[in-house]
């Protein structure tokens, strides 16, 4: 089929500022079909004017909607309308002005790095979490925002450096499940907040994420994968990545994708927040 450059973006910056091979890396992101211009050219038109914010006005964002509807444009309205009704109730426009510093240490996530094409990573050491905890002390609702909140900032990262002429367009998740207990992070308290995470995960940051990895899971953990995975689009599917406990078998996937000096120290468990 033939394709089209979005153009707003690939003409200005992937012949002057990126390599070529970066160029490649988001080639499905940044070229479009013949029926995927049609029908993000009908998006646009259709909705642009209701669009608060800046980004959600460009190609590159409203092109996620098109894809997570398989081009049906309809679909990609009642989207895209579902999606500034959760933000508007749930303040996301000023979630990252909120001073979540109480919840850093007990929380950690660490989004310092970036893989080989620029793309921010974000890296939580789910073993130092204790979500079980949250749930008892009454912080459920709290957590689950945190949580939130760290993909806002990720995906915001991913706008700066769009904004700084670099071509990216999504973000990198590592889950590092050393030290996961069934007992602080499988408790049934815990199954409704993932359920409801990886809902608004699919729902509401569509096209954001290249890679969704999942390194030194146990058993147990892989278990409860299989339990969420009814309810996983294949979209989402197709970009999750689930290893044992053996470095042998994450560390060349995880290193191909990104230099292990922006990551390997944040893999630790204990560490600081940066």
């Amino acid at each position: 089929m033939a394709k089209f450059s979005v153009k707003f973006f690939i003409a200005l910056h992937c012949l002057t500022l990126i390599k070529v091979m970066q160029c490649i890396s988001v080639e499905e992101d940044l070229t479009l079909t013949r029926s995927e211009k049609k029908a993000l050219d009908e998006l646009k038109l259709r909705v642009e004017k209701n669009l608060p914010n800046d980004y959600m006005k460009k190609e590159v964002y409203l092109i996620n909607w098109i894809r997570a509807s398989d081009g049906n444009v309809d679909q990609a309205v009642k989207m895209l309308k579902a999606n500034l009704k959760w933000r508007k109730q749930n303040k996301m426009d000023n979630i990252l002005r909120e001073d979540f510093s109480y919840m850093e240490e007990e929380y950690p996530i660490d989004l310092s790095g970036v893989d080989y094409t620029g793309r921010p990573v974000l890296l939580v050491r789910v073993g130092d979490w204790d979500v079980r905890r949250s749930h008892v002390t009454g912080e459920h609702d709290e957590n689950y925002r945190y949580s939130i909140r760290a993909l806002e900032l990720a995906s915001q990262k991913v706008r700066d450096a769009q904004a700084r002429g670099k071509l990216v367009t999504r973000f990198q998740v590592i889950f590092n499940m050393d030290g996961f207990s069934l007992v602080q992070h499988g408790c049934l308290q815990c199954i409704p907040p993932y359920l409801n995470f990886l809902r608004d995960f699919q729902n509401y940051f569509p096209g954001m994420v290249d890679n969704l990895v999942f390194i030194n899971a146990p058993q147990s953990m892989k278990s409860i994968i299989q339990y969420f995975r009814p309810i996983v689009r294949p979209s989402f599917r197709k970009i999750l990545h689930i290893f044992g406990t053996d470095p042998a078998e994450w560390k060349p996937f995880l290193f191909k994708i990104i230099p292990s000096d922006q990551i390997e120290e944040h893999l630790e468990r204990g560490k600081a927040q940066k």
